[in-house]
């Protein structure tokens, strides 16, 4: 059999290709069971559509492997997000932690170098200063006459404030009526108790100061635990000057 013509029919938007294949008459002599069975080649479209079956299975293998790889993609773009997340998390806490550190440094350095904090007990500092209340202390500052300074008791070894009277190289004097003089002057002081000697002490008067010692009275004088008891404390003894009282009553 031979192809005579090909024609096409539109079907919806899809173009199908038909071949039309013109049968040869059959011959005369041939017996009419064979004319009867003889068949009509398949149809063309239906083999088109296999042929376009087979096109598109390759395109769809492609598609699933480009969906592969993009699902791939998507998964190793997630796990490095994932990665840097978690470094960023890492990377900040190591920073706070630094941070912290650094704040807990300067705060040791500062306590123990600069500034000091002491709770006083009892009243021998009063009026100035009470009972309970918060002394702040400063280190870098040296001591002069008139400051109240804190520093380890030579004899309970606790650490208490008193104010300074005479450094290195004066004379102290406490007379019979309670006076204080020093150098033959007498202080001018914003105190109002009379200073009496202590008794049972081996404080002799006059006293004079040796170099680098201080003389300490409390402002309760009329009896206290300070140089009228131990005599001289060096300089060196001397843990920072109050620069700063805290009433804890009232807060």
């Amino acid at each position: 059999m031979e192809d005579k013509n090909i024609t096409t029919e539109n079907k919806g938007t899809e173009e199908v290709l038909v071949t039309i294949r013109e049968k040869q008459p059959a011959p005369a002599d041939m017996p009419e069971e064979l004319k009867a069975g003889q068949k009509e080649p398949a149809d063309v479209p239906q083999s088109s559509a296999a042929g376009k079956t087979s096109a598109e299975v390759p395109v769809k293998s492609r598609s699933g492997r480009s969906a592969g790889r993009h699902s791939a993609s998507g998964n190793q773009a997630k796990r490095s997000a994932s990665k840097q997340g978690g470094s960023s998390v890492g990377q900040e806490l190591l920073h706070l932690l630094i941070k912290i550190a650094v704040i807990a440094l300067a705060v040791f350095l500062v306590g123990r170098f600069v500034l000091g904090v002491h709770l006083n007990h009892g009243n021998h500092m009063y009026p100035f200063v009470m009972d309970g209340d918060l002394v702040i202390t400063y280190r870098l500052e040296p001591c002069r006459v008139g400051d109240i300074v804190l520093y380890q008791d030579p004899i309970s070894g606790k650490n208490r404030i008193s104010r300074i009277v005479a450094k290195g190289g004066s004379t102290v004097v406490i007379t019979q009526e309670g006076q204080l003089v020093v150098d033959n002057y007498i202080p001018n002081e914003t105190v109002f108790y009379l200073t009496q000697p202590a008794e049972d002490s081996s404080v002799e008067y006059p006293y004079v100061v040796g170099e680098g010692g201080l003389f300490l009275l409390d402002d309760f004088r009329t009896n206290g635990s300070d140089s009228r008891i131990f005599g001289e404390i060096s300089t060196d003894d001397v843990k920072g000057k109050a620069v700063y009282i805290i009433r804890r009553r009232g807060l």
